[in-house]
Formats: structure tokens, sequence, C-alpha cells
């Protein structure tokens, strides 16, 4: 059960669906990003028909609720009785709370009166919405069974909602359906919910995310004016509760409501600009309507920055209050982008170290799940299988990736391994500069760029120190579109050979020196310090390839 919601995608899983499956495999290995994610209808059906793992993020505050219900909380012989219960004494457990208050009708001049609810309907959601507080604050329910009773809540109290779709207004006359008994009802019936576990539920505003990493990526963000915490403000009310909300206007709008981005004429193409560069997914499919801010040409113009692009294009019902307006017929755009960056060091490292766990049989941290890359995991499996079979002597014991240890695997006989990707980080080669200066003993206004440019003999040795901080280094690379790998003993990496202070080069010094510059000895590139402006970090990474030349240890 969902709420009728504008711009809901529940009548287009079908088609998102068969985008999906035509340009990828879907299988429950893969985790699905929904951004937008609103009711959360995509990342439901996505999860139980293909067990995927999702991580789901919306803005407001009654979506955390419905997708946390919908992803994480199974339905159990508890929940049933209190439906039970609850519907059969509705009348009884009715009072006159803040909900009434604000949403429902009074009949009363002196009143606001906002006919979006009537008060016998009113005072049963109220009801209800207490003694959902009430048990859990007696711990009477689970913290999963609450967001389960809430979820109930509002979807249940949307169905007798005097409305259209939205509440930015209500009915004149109560229709139909809003005259009928208030009945509380699940949200769903699933006992089990696959991946609940590892399931995230964000309530962040998009831009603000950490963590982009995903293997398929769904976006379905606003394209017009409408504001979501406006058209939706009495179910944020119902999911809030709280007295100190400041509800006014004819409406009953919620004052210091999220406003986003995306809704902005002026804004729009910026913000979407600033969430593709940061998402890192395979594929990324987007949702648009062509009376959206952007038109079409703008948005494939923007969108093939990022990879190649698929254009679906399906007819879409326009919201009802609209339907006066006789223009042309609404088209929903899907935009399905392959993006150019088949995979980047960090999400190939880390998919390394989850993919060595699992064939070792070694417990690892949640976090590799969620940040690791699985298109790629048949591929990374087997090189590791060869690794395995070509080295024997090579016996995992644990994973100690995590902080504050150095090395990435334990092995039986006490010596240390861990995994690099094409351009190898050093362990202090992602500071913040907070960091770096406690590190390098340095000045709070310090000039890094400067600091670096002449100290660069100093900071390359203790650099290539931290990069053999283990006993051993299995270095993974691709060669011709196939993964290859290297076993490298700590003991082979010494003699240090960039021993030479007058053979090291910068391709940028101080003047021109923008985002990034490339270290070189003797020519050759061995590293990257990409320092950019607006980031609180000072980072160096080794072009692991060009350093393994001047070791004189062949590739294969």
């Amino acid at each position: 059960m969902n709420i009728n919601y504008i711009g809901s995608k529940k009548s287009l899983l079908e088609e998102i669906e068969f985008v999906f499956k035509q340009n990828c495999k879907l299988s429950s290995n893969l985790v699905f990003g929904d951004l937008f994610s609103g009711t959360g209808v995509v990342g439901e059906h996505f999860n139980q028909k293909f067990g995927m793992q999702i991580i789901s993020n919306d803005s407001e505050y009654y979506s955390f609720i419905l997708n946390y219900a919908q992803l994480k909380c199974p339905y159990n012989d508890q929940l049933h009785r209190i439906f039970k219960s609850w519907n059969r004494w509705s009348n009884k457990i009715s009072k006159y709370g803040l909900f009434s208050l604000n949403y429902a009708y009074h009949n009363k001049e002196e009143r606001e009166n906002r006919k979006f609810f009537l008060l016998e309907n009113a005072q049963k959601i109220d009801g209800i919405r207490l003694l959902i507080e009430r048990y859990y604050q007696k711990q009477k329910i689970t913290q999963s069974e609450y967001f389960f009773l809430l979820a109930s809540l509002i979807v249940s109290a949307d169905k007798v909602a005097n409305i259209t779709s939205v509440y930015g207004a209500y009915l004149k006359n109560f229709k139909l359906t809003a005259r009928k008994n208030f009945q509380f009802i699940p949200i769903h019936c699933h006992l089990q919910i696959p991946k609940a576990e590892k399931n995230q539920i964000f309530q962040k505003n998009s831009l603000e995310i950490d963590s982009l990493n995903y293997d398929i990526c769904y976006l379905d963000p606003p394209y017009n004016n409408r504001q979501y915490s406006k058209n939706y403000a009495p179910l944020n009310f119902l999911a809030i509760y709280k007295n100190e909300l400041n509800v006014y206007g004819k409406t009953g709008l919620i004052r210091d409501s999220f406003i986003s981005s995306f809704c902005r004429k002026k804004t729009v193409f910026e913000s979407f600009t600033f969430l593709l560069d940061r998402i890192k997914s395979r594929y990324i499919l987007i949702s648009y309507n062509s009376e959206g801010l952007l038109t079409l040409s703008q948005l494939r113009t923007l969108f093939e920055k990022y990879g190649s692009v698929k254009i679906y294009e399906f007819p879409y019902k326009r919201y009802q209050s609209q339907r006066k307006s006789r223009t042309c017929k609404i088209r929903e755009y899907l935009f399905l982008i392959q993006c150019k960056k088949s995979i980047t060091n960090e999400s190939l490292g880390i998919s390394l170290e989850q993919n060595l766990c699992l064939l070792n049989k070694m417990n690892y941290p949640q976090s590799l799940n969620y940040r690791s890359w699985n298109f790629y995991n048949s591929d990374l499996k087997e090189i590791l299988h060869k690794f395995l079979e070509d080295h024997p002597q090579i016996q995992f014991q644990k994973y100690i990736g995590s902080k504050p240890n150095l090395a990435d695997f334990l092995l039986t006989d006490g010596s240390t391994l861990s995994v690099k990707s094409n351009k190898s980080p050093s362990k202090i080669g992602q500071l913040t500069k907070k960091r770096f200066c406690e590190e390098f003993h340095l000045p709070k206004n310090v000039d890094f760029k400067s600091f670096i440019l002449k100290n660069v003999f100093k900071l390359t040795f203790q650099y290539y120190q931290n990069l053999w901080n283990c006993d051993y280094i299995l270095w993974v690379y691709k060669q011709k579109n196939k993964f290859c790998y290297l076993l490298i003993n700590r003991k082979n990496a010494f003699p240090y050979p960039f021993n030479k202070k007058k053979e090291f080069s910068f391709t940028r010094g101080i003047e021109n020196w923008k985002e990034s510059t490339t270290l070189k000895y003797k020519k050759v590139s061995i590293g990257e310090y990409p320092i950019h402006k607006n980031r609180d970090c000072i980072k160096f990474r080794f072009h692991f390839k060009n350093v393994l030349n001047f070791l004189k240890v062949d590739t294969l």
C-alpha cells in the first residue's frame, strides 16, 4: 500500500525495469542507489523482485519513514495483533490532538478550518499517533515496529484525505473517499525483506550526501517549481508530530521546510552537474518530464558529458488539477547513462579487498559491501583465484584493513599484505590539511603548494616508506581490458630508487598549479598531487607501474 503521490513512478515500474534489463544484468549482487526515493516504490520493487541492496535517500522525513518501513521492517505477529486491536477500538482511542487541531474541518468560524480531513477521522489518526509514541517510549515495540506503524499511519491517513494528489490545496466539498471511516492498514505484509540489514535509508539533501557509490543508480528529481515539502506538509507534520512545529497559512505549511534547488530554474542545471560529478556508478537512470524546467536538448547535452546516453520516451498521465489545460500530451523521459569511468581506483581496491575476504572466508566490515563494485566481481574473482593458485604459500588469516591498521590483511605466518590498484595511494597520501600539518610539523598558515615544491625529496621518501607498510603488495591492474596481477615482496622495493634530488621535477610550478601537478623523476611520471581549492585534503598518489619500472620489477 502506498500514498497517492504526484510524480509517483508506480505506473512506470515496468518501463524502468525494462530499461535497466536492456542495458545490464540485474541480480541480487548489485547495490541500487535511489537518491530521490519519495514513497519508495522503485527501491522496494528492485529489492523485492531482485533481492538487491538498496541505498535510499530523500529530503523529506515522511519519505524517510516510508522507505525505512519498506526496506528494513518486516511484518510480524506482534504488528498483526496491534492492527487488529487498534482498529477494533478505534473509536475509544480517538483523541483530539495536534493533527486534528491543524488539519481537520471544525465547522467553526473562529478556526482556520483546513478541510483536509473529517474531524472524526483526524481524531482517530491523532489517537493512533499518540499510541505509537507511547508504546515506543514504554518499550512495548521495537524501533523497527515503531517505524512500521508510523509509515502505516501515514499511508492510511492519506487514503481518507480530501485532496486530489497533493496537500497544496483541499477540495471545497469532501469527496467520497474522504467521508469513509478511517482504517489503520499495514503498509506491507512482507514477512521477509531482502538485505534488510544492509539496506540503508537517509534523509538528506542529495547534494550533501558524503558517499555516492553504487552499481546502478536511479534519479527522480523534482522537474518543476513545486516543492514537495509544501505539497506534503501534513504528512511531514504527522511523521514529526511536535507542538513546536510552526504551522501557518491556508494549507497548513510548516515554516522553515526544505527547499530543493532542483525546483528553481536558476539552480537546476548547476544542481544536476554537481550531483552527477560525484556519483560513482556504472549506470545512472534519470527520470524527467517533458514539462520540466530543463529541455530535452539541455538534458541530453548535460548527460553526454558523463557517458553514452540512451533516451526512452513514454506517455505520462498529467497531474489531475491540470486537466483543464489542453496543451500537448506529457512525455516521461528515461535517460540511461553508461558512465565513462568504468571503475575508479578506490572502488577497484575495495572490491578486491571484499573478494579476497569472500574467497578466504574471512569476516569484513559492512562498509565493503556498499562501496565495492559488484559488476566486476566475476572478473576479479577469476584473477584472484589465479593468484591464490599461483602462490599457495600465501595463507590469509584475517582482514585488518580498518583504521588504524596500515595493512589490509594478516597472513598465517604473521606477515602482512595490502592490495593496490592502478594508482597507489600511500597511507599518509590522503590527509586533511590539519593532519598534514601535524604529520610534517608545519604551522597552520603554511602555503601547502610551496612546501611541497620545496620539499619534494623529503616528502617522496616518506610517502615511499609508507607505501611499503606491509610485507607484500598485491597489485591488480588492467591490461588490454583484462585484469592482471603482480605480487611484490617488500624486500624487492629497496634500495630506495629516487635518491637523486636534482632528478625531480613538476609539470606545474607555483605560478600555474591550479588543481593538480604531476611529479616526475628523470622525466618519468611517478606520482600526482591533486590538490583542489575547495577540498580539505592534501592528496598524493604514486603511479605504481612507473615506480615498479624503476625497481626493475617486470609486469605480467
